[in-house]
């Protein structure tokens, strides 16, 4: 835990007025009122989606001293992604307003709690954790292909993911439609295939893990730590309906570890095969890939962000 400032803060609330369907415009005047504890606050709204980043870059500029976000996890990803992008290392502070929060919950800070976490940016504490990468795609908590990217295609407006519970519902109603792929997954530094793939194995969905929840109500890495300096890796292989189904049984409760067809593995480096481009997901957000072979990594602690 590292100190922020002696000084009274300067900081830069970041809005994203359709974060929660709503949630966080009704919440500004809360988390105005309770930041202006700990600082002199300064309120920006996000003009069209993924303008977090721009806003967050403009923050370090203006000489901002701490970065607040209000919103959801695609808020807080972009914001992230401005930060990390622009070598800042100016702390991010999370007000939850969205629907999943699934970065949030793996840090396990107050972020409901606006009070608290004022007392937390007056106290002055940061924690530095990690940021994934796919196909260069900066991301928080989680990216992947296929049954993921799948349901976050279903449920998306503009790209990105409507809320937990619709992908909940999305992704129940997919369980028999959605179709698995091929791909080949390396260790980067090992230069191994994994086990199976070697032989092509078709898979259901692949994750890659910096935080622990995943989709509103999975606990799809229930081991991940923010900052270990890795990403771990969640392999469904792929089934017919009902052991699809017994398999997010089992992500709902955090325990996939040891289940037939699940493959799991820590990793710093990685690279995917396809047969061709796929389609990915990263923090909820819909992209797709520059060609058939996708690297996936990890940047060690390189965000700061206001904890206990």
């Amino acid at each position: 835990m590292a100190e922020l400032h002696a000084s009274r803060a300067r900081i830069h609330l970041l809005v994203n007025p359709r974060a929660g369907n709503g949630r966080a415009l009704r919440r500004v005047r809360d988390a105005r009122a309770a930041l202006e504890t700990a600082g002199d606050v300064t309120v920006h709204e996000t003009q069209f989606a993924g303008d977090e980043a721009r806003l967050a870059g403009a923050a370090s500029l203006a000489g901002a001293t701490v970065l607040a976000v209000l919103g959801g996890d695609g808020t807080v990803s972009h914001a992230a992604r401005g930060l990390v992008e622009s070598g800042s290392a100016l702390p991010l502070a999370i007000l939850a307003a969205g629907s999943g929060n699934d970065t949030a919950k793996s840090l396990g800070a107050p972020v409901h709690d606006y009070g608290a976490m004022a007392r937390l940016i007056l106290r002055g504490g940061v924690r530095s954790i990690d940021v994934g990468t796919i196909d260069d795609v900066p991301f928080v908590n989680a990216a992947g292909f296929g049954f993921d990217a799948q349901v976050v295609a279903r449920t998306s407006h503009g790209g990105r993911r409507v809320g937990a519970v619709s992908y909940a519902l999305t992704a129940l109603a997919s369980m028999h439609d959605c179709r698995g792929f091929d791909a080949v997954a390396r260790d980067a530094l090992a230069g191994d295939a994994l086990a199976g793939d070697a032989a092509r194995a078709r898979h259901l969905m692949l994750v890659f893990a910096n935080g622990r929840h995943f989709g509103g109500i999975f606990t799809i890495a229930p081991r991940a730590r923010l900052d270990d300096g890795l990403l771990d890796m969640v392999d469904l292989h792929d089934a017919g309906t009902f052991r699809r189904l017994a398999m997010f049984s089992r992500a709902a409760l955090g325990r996939l570890e040891g289940v037939r067809g699940v493959h799991t593995r820590q990793i710093s480096e990685m690279s995917v095969s396809f047969d061709a481009p796929p389609q990915f997901e990263a923090d909820g957000e819909l992209h797709q890939a520059k060609g058939s072979m996708v690297r996936v990594g990890c940047l060690p602690r390189v965000l700061r962000v206001v904890s206990s």
